[in-house]
């Protein structure tokens, strides 16, 4: 009993973490949209580092999950 109280309150304290941290990505993005429309009059410089952002997150998953290196287990 004790055990599942432990994992329900971990749960709980994770499920609140990520919705606040997915609020926090909300804001970033109005606050880049909003800066780029102030200083140049467009949402462009928005979408370049969006952009530049998802490149860097595509290239950390590939190096960290999808990139086969000799020191992985077979099949694994």
């Amino acid at each position: 009993m004790r055990t599942e109280r432990r994992s329900r309150r971990r749960t709980t304290a994770l499920t609140g973490v990520a919705g606040a941290i997915g609020a926090f990505g909300g804001v970033l993005v109005n606050l880049a949209f909003r800066r780029s429309f102030l200083e140049t009059g467009n949402g462009q410089a928005a979408y370049v580092a969006f952009l530049g952002y998802y490149a860097l997150c595509l290239a950390l998953t590939w190096a960290c999950y999808l990139h086969r290196s000799a020191h992985s287990l077979p099949d694994v």
